[in-house]
């Protein structure tokens, strides 16, 4: 729906119009280099796209779906995998580890990439 539209804006678009989306954009797939309206977005893509099979072996294998990294007494809890793997790779960035492993450089170098710009 929304989002086939948003990228078929985007695609239209001639090379470099789009002042705020290019190669330094925090909302562009480092892997496969789509581009997102939102970080959020670019994670769950990265999560379920990239490093599927990687964060499910980080979470449980069935119900219930609770999220192994919030608090125990306020533990996110999915519907399902999925949903508790868009949670766990974009509220706790756990995509992290394994984008830095992909990419070969240090973890600490890429979640200061992704810093928000009052927190440097």
């Amino acid at each position: 729906g929304c989002q086939k539209k948003v990228w078929k804006i985007l695609d239209d678009l001639p090379e470099g119009s789009i002042q705020q989306l290019d190669d330094t954009s925090k909302s562009k797939c480092k892997l496969c280099g789509k581009y997102f309206t939102s970080a959020r977005y670019m994670w769950t893509h990265m999560g379920d796209e990239h490093f599927e099979t990687e964060l499910n072996n980080e979470l449980p294998s069935q119900s219930p779906w609770k999220c192994p990294k919030c608090p125990a007494e306020t533990a996110y809890e999915g519907t399902d995998l999925r949903s508790l793997r868009v949670h766990y790779g974009t509220r706790h960035k756990s995509v992290m580890p394994h984008l830095a492993n992909r990419l070969n450089i240090p973890l600490k170098e890429l979640q200061a990439e992704f810093r928000p710009p009052n927190e440097i």
